[in-house]
């Protein structure tokens, strides 16, 4: 079906033969009278001088414009509180709908503040979308300014905060902490934690560009530049083959390597540690599925179950990776406890960090803080993009959403 002629004639240059094309056509001007009446309460006459210039008029400005389904539906929407006795004023049909178009959203948003606020996120998103980008929230990122270099950079500074907690939480004993007055337990992981997460931003916002146009260019990084949802696909007899096969691997490569340092002694103790860490590496690729994006899940579900996926997995997988690396290093390296602890925990962070943490959930919610950080949109932005669906701006396609028309887009991004 396609409602905007031009531009399908111009796509589809071949004719198909068997292709059925439904075009919409103009609103009659009685079909139009019989919609605007449509469910109003018995003796609600507010229509009746718009339907009398309708017939009486039906080439004039307000038959013309009320000649689209849009326009239909904005001028119902528009007044459903109001007079529709304004619409008899334009003189032109463009004149009507600019009318309908600038009162639609005060409709939607009766409150003041809430209108205003309604106003300004869809006017930048639809500004945004217009470039590029469509409102599938797995997808909003790229509505950011340089949206790669944002992304790694945020994600860069998480890293090394994170990165300087463990450091702190392993390497100081903990009767330092138990016996530090209050002042010097803020002040000391402030001062540790600032220039790193520094560091960590500035290294992430240098290299994630790099790293976006590096995966684009081999052809391996759609999934990797803008990740699909996942969800969990737990089948045990897929799991228990993978586990098995990943913890064999795991404990043949780290016994290997044991021989390898001449440390026959830490054989078993390898073995170990190779095949926890060889059954969570194996295992988590294997029970986790992507989302088509065109499959009509409801936007908010999708988000929660790539959230609760990555969680999930991110968690399971960081205490097997830590138990490998700190077994590894315990067996066969010469370092002391506390070392081992705090290599173990660096490196499952980092692992964990970037093959789970690079997903859909995570590039939304750096996303969200940095549209409400510049006030662009409300900070829980998934409810709101629900409820501007709810009240018809919105329409969802797949597991997204786009605006309702391209018209009220085009409205919305030239204000």
């Amino acid at each position: 079906m396609t409602a905007r002629s031009r531009e399908y004639e111009e796509t589809v240059r071949v004719p198909l033969g068997r292709a059925a094309v439904v075009e919409l056509g103009s609103v009659t001007p009685r079909a139009a009278a019989a919609y605007l009446r449509a469910g109003l309460a018995e003796g609600d006459r507010r229509w009746d001088p718009v339907v009398e210039r309708l017939a009486a008029d039906q080439d004039g400005a307000l038959a013309q414009a009320l000649s689209t389904p849009l326009m239909v539906y904005l001028a119902r929407t528009a007044f459903t509180a109001g007079d529709p006795r304004d619409l008899l004023e334009p003189a032109t049909a463009a004149e009507v709908e600019q009318l309908l178009l600038d009162a639609y959203l005060p409709a939607l948003y009766p409150a003041g503040e809430r209108v205003a606020v309604a106003r300004r996120s869809l006017r930048f998103l639809a500004r945004r979308s217009a470039l590029g980008a469509d409102l599938a929230w797995w997808r909003l990122f790229l509505l950011l300014p340089k949206p790669h270099a944002v992304v790694a950079a945020t994600r860069g500074a998480i890293l090394a905060a994170l990165m300087s907690v463990v450091f702190m939480v392993t390497s100081v004993p903990a009767e330092v902490w138990a016996n530090a007055p209050l002042e010097r337990l803020l002040l000391v992981p402030l001062a540790v934690m600032s220039p790193v997460t520094l560091i960590g931003a500035a290294v992430g916002g240098v290299l994630g560009p790099l790293w976006a146009a590096l995966v684009t260019r081999v052809g391996r990084g759609a999934d990797a530049v803008v990740p699909l949802p996942r969800y969990l696909d737990v089948r045990a007899g897929r799991v228990v083959g993978f586990a098995v096969a990943g913890a064999a691997a795991g404990a043949v490569t780290f016994a290997g390597m044991a021989l390898a340092a001449a440390r026959p002694d830490a054989l078993a103790a390898a073995a170990q540690a190779g095949a926890a860490l060889g059954s969570v590496s194996f295992i988590g690729g294997e029970v986790t599925k992507r989302s088509a994006p065109d499959v009509p899940v409801r936007p908010g579900d999708g988000l929660a179950a790539d959230r609760s996926t990555a969680i999930l997995v991110g968690a399971l997988s960081l205490v097997g990776l830590v138990a490998g690396f700190w077994g590894w290093i315990a067996a066969v390296g010469d370092v002391g406890e506390d070392a081992t602890l705090l290599l173990a925990a660096l490196t499952g962070v980092v692992v964990v960090f970037f093959r789970y943490l690079s997903c859909a959930w995570v590039k939304f919610e750096i996303a969200r803080f940095w549209f409400r950080v510049s006030r662009k949109t409300p900070w829980r932005l998934m409810e709101f993009l629900e409820d501007a669906h709810r009240r018809g701006v919105l329409r969802q396609v797949g597991g997204g959403y786009q605006f309702r028309h391209l018209r009220i887009q085009e409205f919305l991004a030239g204000r």
